[in-house]
């Protein structure tokens, strides 16, 4: 079906896929998570904060891949449809040269992880995590580039497909690996287990969006060799405007992770309910960073093809989207805290369930405030990035981040004010953002 240019039926008819291929990458952390939770305490405070750590070291790289999606989407608004090959392929190129520093840049996260002074249990599950998380990054790039070759193309049922299937197999996995079924040996298991099955399952979309680029009229047309030839050029245009895009998202992920490791120290009770918040979080804010996909792309494409200002009314349109969707999550958090909280509920725990649900309510009220302005924030970023804007982002999240954020944190934390503070400060941050 054909949409208005610019209108919200434009975005939406690109986000719908995205929100189904986003949902499912969500669903595999959501499924860690809660399988963890089963599992030990240790294993659910170590997870989330070690993930995020990891993924903080990679983003200075798969976000600089992950800018080829830009190039794609101009390219194809462009009509110059060898490009959108070439952009792609040059972001495959990136994410696969960059494994020997991710394996370089493990003993620095395990440096990191040992300043903060966790008991030898905990110090042991977070750098388990940390390091099968750093082997596994060149996967994270890989579906970023074969992701956005589609994506920019507006051609969504590819990476749909390839996310469900991984996705699926990340839930088997997860409960084999992680509770030793099917004969997996217990130094496998637990935390370590859940680290091997999302290795595993980001490989498989990996492979399916590869042999269906492969299988494209044009790619084949072109020959291998043509279509996977380093090109010094595409090569420089893309770290010249990803590399800011890269630096932002490290920069910012970089405050994130700080502020996880800080919380990990608090009592096990607020630790927990800050990981529980945070994984429904996770799982809720997918579809809004679909749209805030969505609205990129569709901007990309028109900027491409010279309509600046539908470019800019896509934007519009794309925020609309986004709060009228997190309008209605913020009603669910603030209407079924217990239930939702309840899911995650550890096994042999220190506390009981109203403890938790009691910090919990209040973490979600707090989730479901911040959620309209960071509705806000992901879309405006999203429109700017597919315009190539990428330098005012880095440097607008780099002052408010590390001038504003982390400050008073920092101070939070000095004087034991609590995880509700540290949340509540966070609220405030995002809306200044």
């Amino acid at each position: 079906k054909e949409h208005k240019p610019g209108s919200v039926g434009e975005v939406l008819a690109i986000a719908l896929p995205l929100i189904i291929n986003g949902s499912a990458i969500t669903i595999m952390q959501f499924s860690d998570r809660l399988f963890l939770s089963k599992h030990s305490t240790v294993a659910i405070n170590a997870a989330m904060p070690s993930a995020v750590l990891s993924f903080t070291l990679l983003s200075i790289i798969t976000f600089v891949v992950a800018y080829s999606n830009t190039f794609v989407a101009q390219n194809f608004g462009a009509g110059r449809k060898e490009n959108c090959i070439y952009s792609a392929v040059q972001g495959m190129w990136l994410a696969v040269c960059a494994l020997p520093i991710y394996l370089l840049m493990i003993p620095l996260g395990e440096y990191i992880i040992t300043l903060f002074g966790y008991g030898p249990e905990l110090m042991k599950a977070f750098k388990v995590y940390f390091r099968w998380m750093m082997l596994g990054g060149v996967f994270v790039g890989l579906n970023y580039a074969l992701g956005g070759y589609f994506t920019g193309q507006s051609r969504l049922k590819p990476n749909v497909i390839a996310q469900v299937i991984g996705c699926t197999a990340n839930i088997i996995l997860d409960y084999i690996f992680i509770f030793g079924k099917c004969g997996i040996p217990e130094h496998l298991t637990g935390i370590r287990g859940a680290a091997i099955a999302t290795i595993i399952a980001s490989m498989i979309p990996c492979g399916i969006q590869f042999v269906w680029m492969l299988t494209d009229k044009l790619v084949r047309e072109l020959g291998f060799r043509e279509v996977f030839k380093f090109r010094p050029q595409a090569f420089r245009s893309l770290l010249k405007f990803g590399a800011p895009s890269g630096i932002q998202m490290f920069l910012d992920h970089a405050c994130f992770s700080l502020f996880l490791l800080l919380i990990a120290k608090l009592p096990e009770v607020e630790a927990v309910a800050n990981n529980v918040a945070f994984s429904l979080n996770n799982l809720a804010f997918s579809p809004l960073l679909s749209f805030g996909h969505a609205t990129s792309i569709v901007v990309a494409q028109h900027k491409g093809a010279g309509n600046d200002k539908i470019a800019k009314k896509t934007g519009w349109s794309g925020l609309r989207l986004g709060l009228i969707y997190m309008t209605i999550m913020a009603i669910v958090f603030i209407s079924f805290p217990r239930p939702l909280i309840g899911l995650f509920m550890p096994n042999n725990c220190g506390f009981t369930l109203e403890e938790l649900v009691g910090i919990g309510r209040q973490l979600m009220l707090i989730m479901a405030i911040w959620g309209v302005f960071d509705t806000a924030n992901i879309i405006f970023i999203g429109s700017l990035k597919g315009v190539g804007d990428t330098k005012f982002v880095m440097v607008w999240l780099l002052l408010c981040a590390w001038l504003f954020w982390m400050p008073g944190e920092l101070i939070i934390f000095k004087y034991n004010l609590g995880i509700v503070w540290c949340w509540a400060w966070m609220a405030v941050y995002i809306a200044v953002l």
